[in-house]
């Protein structure tokens, strides 16, 4: 039954049988007068080029009943049952056209679809509105759907509608579940395969990423729709949205989910007559009542493969779970759990565990070197652990691994990172004043870990020999982020700085309060972020920290760059034109002996200057400032807020001092 109501802004088009044919009709007439009477204040944004009909709005709607009733027994076939299918409303009749028309396309006068479609959905993006839908065949397209990449589908069925689900979360679900074709994953990683079904179905689907911008999907309401009424899902995917409602958890559901916020410490109890169960997700905060996990769960349900019991108030996980041979991802996060039993180490299959923001959780089970398959073990760096289980260094497929915590016993050893060659990520390695030698550092073996993109080196105190231990942990030159936090040294050693770490883009240091020299950082091709704190010793930024500018020098690509807390900084000189020339932010906080500036107007790109707590600078530039200057912001320096040549500063748009705003007259 076709149905529009004035006060919604999407149509609602369903194919009907022949019987239906007139009913059809009658109200499609119904539902254009209704269209014409929303539509008839809005401009009509269709250009000539595009579509070759009158834009009297009326002639317009016409067509489109004449076309409609004509060519109904022609679209009718291509439905193999009554679809609903969604057309967004966004902004004007382009959409309405782009998305009828398509149906009508051997009329004469309607020429050039895609083109419209383009302008459709161009008109919905710039007004910020949902994307319209395509018009595809769902379930004929999800037939087409490989055995595999179906099940990684059918999975979102246990989130809720509208569910802005995490991408490597899912991925992970998928990678736990046996889901992707195992014959396909020798020749790439799990999760790289699960993330090449993932965007294939994205694809497919137009599912679209969040509008806050982090990697989070949500399903379209169509294929959601789709997978729900698909009756080979019936009773195998469960979701617990009403805990009066027990009954919705059948004998034969694998996969099941809870979503009620108020359920009861009891509700666990429910999934028991799934004795097959192989999923298990806590989602909505619907854990957040539920203290403790009975001890016969984990005996009840044997053929658990995923169980996320985090944002739970669990202090701690019975034995019994050391019965779940086939268990492959544990979430505990965010919960108060103080221990970890043992008997977890006996589950030889598990391949994720995550325990982030379990603050009670200060040791792992000395047993951990036996989870031979671990791929991920993700926990968070302060306020956690306090050390490595022993040989941690025998979880060779390890991938993911947030940090690892140098110790002082030999079976903790830095060497333990050696045979970890598929780690990926980001990686944190602390306590590094536990390294005494470059030679053990370079045990790590840093520079063989291929697929590290990011690397925290941080040592707990300052060290002397940190200059030493810092040579023997190089890595390899794919990283694109690294922090060096607490270095003792008095320089950096040569690989820091070197061109041939041509991914670099994101450099941290921070109280590396020895350091008198910088080093060659100019000379890193894609540098786009440079932060300096801390930094005691440093007196002087001169020509050596650009490099060679006639090569790869003088930050090509730096966008930002922090000094804070340089404390006897006391000149920056060196710069010109061919350096950092497309520097775009410039901060510089507490500095509080620095008097001599580079040449400002050098900055040819830069729009935002901040200079705070920096009471010695007398000028801000005697040569003024660059024209593409938006924003300038003094804080605590009196000799440059009593000395601001006003002429300098008077074409910047906008002006903070001393955080009162400047207005101009």
């Amino acid at each position: 039954m076709l149905d529009a109501h004035l006060g919604t802004k999407f149509l609602l088009a369903e194919s009907l049988s022949k019987h239906f044919r007139r009913i059809v009709a009658f109200e499609l007439r119904n539902l254009l007068r209704t269209l014409w009477n929303f539509f008839k204040t809005r401009p009509l944004h269709i250009s000539s080029t595009v579509l070759e009909i009158q834009s009297d709005l009326k002639n317009s709607l016409s067509i489109i009943v004449r076309r409609f009733l004509v060519n109904l027994e022609k679209v009718r076939h291509k439905f193999r049952r009554p679809d609903l299918l969604f057309i967004s409303y966004a902004g004007g009749m382009s959409l309405l056209f782009g998305f009828l028309l398509p149906i009508f396309s051997n009329h004469r006068k309607i020429t050039r679809i895609p083109k419209l479609r383009d302008a459709a959905v161009s008109e919905a993006t710039n007004a910020s509105l949902p994307l319209p839908l395509s018009l595809p065949e769902t379930s004929a397209s999800l037939k087409n759907l490989t055995k595999h990449m179906r099940s990684c589908l059918e999975f979102t069925l246990l989130f809720p509608r509208n569910y802005e689900f995490d991408k490597d979360n899912l991925v992970q679900f998928w990678s736990a579940l046996n889901f992707q074709d195992r014959s396909l994953l020798e020749m790439k990683p799990m999760e790289d395969r699960g993330e090449e079904y993932l965007n294939d179905i994205f694809s497919r689907f137009n599912v679209g990423k969040s509008s806050e911008g982090r990697l989070t999907y949500r399903l379209r309401d169509d294929v959601y729709d789709d997978l729900l009424q698909r009756e080979d899902n019936s009773g195998k995917y469960a979701k617990l949205e009403d805990v009066n409602n027990k009954n919705d958890i059948y004998d034969e559901t694998l996969h099941a989910s809870l979503l009620h916020e108020n359920s009861d410490p009891t509700i666990l109890k429910t999934f028991y007559k799934a004795n097959s169960l192989q999923t298990l997700l806590l989602l909505n905060d619907s854990g957040k009542h539920i203290t403790k996990i009975p001890y016969d769960m984990f005996l009840k349900l044997r053929c658990l493969r995923v169980l996320d019991l985090s944002r739970t108030q669990i202090k701690e996980l019975p034995s019994s779970i050391g019965n779940l041979g086939d268990l492959s991802y544990l979430d505990v996060s965010e919960t108060t759990i103080t221990r970890i039993p043992e008997s977890l180490c006996k589950l030889s299959n598990l391949l994720i565990l995550k325990l982030h923001d379990c603050f009670n959780l200060f040791e792992l089970p000395k047993g951990m070197k036996y989870l031979t398959k671990l791929q991920h073990l993700e926990f968070d760096i302060f306020r956690q652990l306090n050390f490595m289980p022993p040989s941690i260094g025998e979880l060779a497929n390890l991938q993911k691994l947030s940090a690892f915590i140098v110790g002082e016993q030999e079976e903790c050893r830095i060497v333990e990172l050696k045979n970890m060659v598929h780690l990926r990520g980001s990686l944190s390695v602390v306590k590094l004043e536990n390294v005494n030698t470059e030679e053990e550092a370079t045990e790590a073996a840093l520079h063989k870990k291929y697929h590290l993109e990011k690397l925290e080196l941080r040592w707990s105190v300052s060290q002397s020999s940190s200059a030493n231990v810092l040579e023997g942990l190089k890595p390899h030159t794919n990283l694109k982020g690294l922090k060096i936090i607490n270095y003792g040294g008095l320089s950096f050693p040569k690989w820091f700085g070197s061109p041939l770490f041509t991914k670099i883009e994101d450099i941290y240091l921070y109280n590396c309060e020895n350091c008198v020299q910088l080093p060659p950082l100019g000379q890193l091709p894609f540098l786009k972020t440079l932060r300096i704190g801390e930094m005691h010793a440093l007196e002087e930024i001169n020509n050596q920290f650009y490099g060679d500018c006639l090569t790869a020098g003088g930050f090509p690509q730096l966008e930002s760059l922090k000094f804070d807390g340089l404390l006897h900084l006391k000149r920056w000189t060196g710069i010109n034109k061919c350096k950092m020339a497309r520097l775009s932010k410039l901060t510089i906080v507490d500095c509080p002996m620095l008097i001599v500036l580079p040449t400002l107007s050098s900055f040819e790109s830069l729009q935002h200057l901040e200079i705070s707590l920096c009471p010695e600078i007398p000028n801000i530039s005697t040569k003024g400032l660059p024209n593409s200057l938006k924003s300038l912001v003094i804080t605590d320096c009196p000799l440059l807020e009593n000395g601001v040549d006003w002429h300098k500063v008077d074409d910047i748009p906008t002006i903070w001092i001393n955080y009162q705003q400047i207005l101009k007259s």
